[in-house]
């Protein structure tokens, strides 16, 4: 069942699969991050953030599946469009400092945007993207736990000395994929095998 779910995701025939890949320049996009991400009710807002940091060429792009419906009150991700790029924005962001009125004042006028996802949905961002997830409130005032399935794919072109974001993915497959190795391995009989479990 968990590779069927994949190959429907990633799999050769896929939109996934087909937009990590022109994205990332290629089907020689490693597989860097294969996670689920969990958040409980009364989990505080993260600081607004990039996962990577600025070059020319985008280094990584991560989708966030929706396993269940996220509304605003379970910490629904925000994102601000555009500052993925040097755009005025993104350079006050990048020359102030967390917690000053320069900083703030930014982000008060940014033109935030908020995923507000149905089971299957998918966000895909490039993370170079100023993002945070937002607070997930009490169950009383509408929280509950909120599940993502992650994916993170790596662009070889791009400068790997400084990615600023560490491989989430179980140590025995850290690097050892490209997406089509993984699209390869999804039309076998066991796939994966290879690999074993990855721990």
């Amino acid at each position: 069942q968990i590779h069927a779910g994949l190959g429907e995701l990633l799999g050769a025939e896929s939109k996934l699969g087909d937009l990590f890949a022109l994205a990332c320049g290629g089907d020689d996009a490693v597989f860097y991050d294969y996670n689920a991400l969990r958040t409980e009710p009364g989990c505080a807002r993260q600081p607004v953030h990039f996962d990577t940091p600025f070059q020319e060429t985008p280094p990584l792009f991560t989708a966030f599946v929706a396993l269940q419906t996220v509304t605003a009150a379970m910490g629904a991700t925000l994102f601000l469009p555009g500052t993925h790029l040097q755009c005025p924005s993104r350079c006050e962001f990048d020359a102030s400092r967390a917690g000053t009125e320069r900083r703030d004042a930014m982000l008060r006028a940014a033109d935030a945007r908020y995923a507000l996802l149905e089971p299957g949905d998918v966000t895909i961002f490039d993370m170079r993207l100023l993002h945070c997830g937002t607070k997930n409130l009490v169950a009383d005032a509408g929280g509950r736990t909120r599940y993502f399935l992650n994916f993170t794919f790596c662009n070889p072109r791009a400068d790997q000395s400084d990615l600023g974001h560490v491989p989430c993915i179980r140590p025995g497959y850290e690097r050892r994929m490209t997406l089509r190795d993984a699209r390869a391995e999804l039309l076998c009989a066991s796939p994966f095998a290879a690999l074993g479990d990855g721990l």
